[in-house]
């Protein structure tokens, strides 16, 4: 059966259009470098808070006129975390928490987006993330913390977002018996994780289930146990982690009891761990060449993959778990640091697109990677653009520069990528106002064209063919959206008036939309599909 696809642009009916970059307001500049000081931007509901070098705590539904100050503090030092005014903020069950630096101590803060609700709940002290300290971290309502003292250091604490409600969970140790206080927190089936390295039990991991007689040590490795590094993740039912002993680094993992935390493999030297559904991916050092290897938690289940098409070594910079493959930076000796696939029980990772072409690298990392509606987001360097804002679907034709903020060779460096309600948004450099805050996608409707400017396509097999497009420049991609924004298909058409797509997925009857990617802009048209 083939099924026919009517292109037409509808008026008054609400819609979203994709693909526009715009700055939502500038925020006062700190310096004259242009820095606007804007750091750790977080989603609570429909609103992004996020902390300016003014010493303000800002709000924003993603437009100018509600781009505001909740609250302005005591300004600090902005080229300094540590000093930050407003700092580590956390959406605690639909409020925001946040942690306040007013040059005397440091209080714990709550907000609801508006200056009467932005308030004080109790004075704290946390440290910031090193060996000593460890990030918060928000597990079935109640933020851990680690309260800092002169008498007694470091401290488990935790909060629900109230003065009553602010506590310590465990006395732990007092200050002669620690080498390092509580850190690298993590959750595993709703219990809290961490390590402490006290002079009585050297390093120790210890879980928590929120109460005094719930926080013990789980397990002290061994009496040889003299470092671990912050190389941990959960998989499926454990937690697996990285560790050295003084001989070896190995992998160990959990399931929460003494009896079933255990040594699974040595390795030279282990960098990444990260799951996929389940699996535990890694690199790992061995004779000097670095693989990716694949864990169940057992040792006759952990082994390597084929190393890198081409290459005599590479290693898995960072990874990001994407559908049933991860997206990696993978670092190659032919095409440097790069975006690469690994399908789920593929032996050998594959380059979906060599960014920025031969052995330079285009990546740093995919730390500032953010799912949206089925597409990565992402910042590099293709050698001609600078570092800029860019997307991915795992495929090579999917991979894209979303926006040249700043044309040509220099950067606008995005970083706080992140997502509300079908948009994505980031802190961004341009040569006007510095750095501030811009969005990708916007809300708007779309408007009809006459009955003359219907566009017929239909599906034969696997290929999408759309006759006669009307449009007077030169069409160089299409995507393909459903009504909720997820993107189903990218394609390159071969030629102008016909585009043919050979993966096109299962298209089901109802309404997409198209984003006409062009030289002169982005055109976008409402598709209905109904069969022929």
């Amino acid at each position: 059966m083939r099924k026919l696809f009517y292109l037409i642009l509808i008026y008054l009916i609400p819609f979203a259009i994709f693909g526009q970059v715009s700055k939502i307001k500038d925020i006062p500049l700190q310096n004259t470098n242009g820095n606007s000081g804007v750091i750790e931007m977080v989603t609570v509901g429909n609103k992004i808070y996020f902390a300016a070098g003014d010493g303000a705590l800002w709000v924003s539904d993603g437009t100018t006129e509600g781009t505001v100050i909740v609250k302005k503090f005591l300004p600090f030092n902005f080229s300094d975390y540590d000093n930050y005014t407003v700092k580590r903020l956390f959406n605690l069950d639909g409020s925001l928490i946040f942690f306040l630096n007013n040059n005397a101590n440091e209080e714990l803060w709550r907000s609801d987006g508006t200056s009467s609700g932005t308030y004080k709940i109790t004075n704290v002290s946390v440290p910031h993330p090193n060996p000593s300290g460890a990030e918060p971290i928000v597990i079935s309502h109640w933020l851990y913390f680690v309260n800092i003292d002169s008498i007694n250091r470091g401290q488990l604490w935790k909060t629900d977002g109230t003065f009553s409600g602010t506590y310590r969970v465990k006395f732990i140790y007092n200050y002669k018996n620690y080498v390092d206080p509580p850190s690298q927190f993590i959750n595993l089936k709703n219990n809290l994780y961490f390590w402490v390295n006290d002079s009585i039990h050297g390093m120790a991991l210890w879980k928590s289930d929120g109460t005094d007689a719930g926080t013990q040590i789980l397990k002290v490795l061994t009496p040889a146990f003299v470092y671990r590094n912050n190389i941990q993740t959960v998989s499926g039912n454990y937690l697996y982690f990285s560790a050295y002993n003084g001989t070896m680094t190995g992998l160990w993992r959990t399931d929460g009891t003494d009896s079933g935390t255990v040594f699974v493999r040595p390795f030279s030297s282990m960098q990444n761990l990260v799951d996929l559904n389940g699996t535990l991916y890694f690199d790992a050092d061995t004779n000097g060449l670095y693989y990716i290897g694949k864990s169940d938690g057992t040792q006759q289940g952990t082994h390597f993959l084929s190393k890198s098409p081409g290459s005599s070594t590479f290693n898995l910079v960072s990874a990001k778990a994407f559908g049933n493959s991860l997206i990696m930076a993978l670092f190659d000796t032919l095409q440097g640091r790069e975006l690469w696939r690994l399908d789920n029980n593929a032996n050998s990772p594959v380059l979906i697109k060599d960014i920025w072409n031969g052995p330079s690298s285009s990546l740093n990392n995919l730390d500032s990677f953010k799912l949206a509606n089925g597409i990565l987001y992402f910042d590099a360097n293709d050698g001609i653009h600078g570092y800029e804002l860019w997307r991915t679907d795992g495929t090579a034709q999917g991979t894209f520069m979303v926006e040249d903020i700043i044309p040509g060779i220099r950067s606008s460096s995005p970083h706080y990528i992140t997502y509300m309600n079908g948009d994505v948004y980031f802190i961004a450099f341009d040569d006007t106002s510095g750095v501030q805050l811009w969005k990708y996608g916007t809300k708007s409707d779309i408007k009809t064209l006459k009955e003359n400017d219907l566009i017929q396509a239909f599906v034969t097999g696997q290929d999408l063919i759309i006759k006669n497009i009307d449009i007077e420049t030169s069409i160089y991609r299409i995507e393909l959206y459903d009504i909720t924004g997820k993107i189903v298909s990218t394609f390159i058409p071969h030629s102008q008036d016909q585009m043919i797509n050979t993966q096109l997925p299962e298209l089901n009857q109802g309404v997409y939309v198209c984003t006409i990617n062009t030289s002169q802009g982005i055109i976008n048209k409402k598709l209905f599909i109904s069969s022929y």
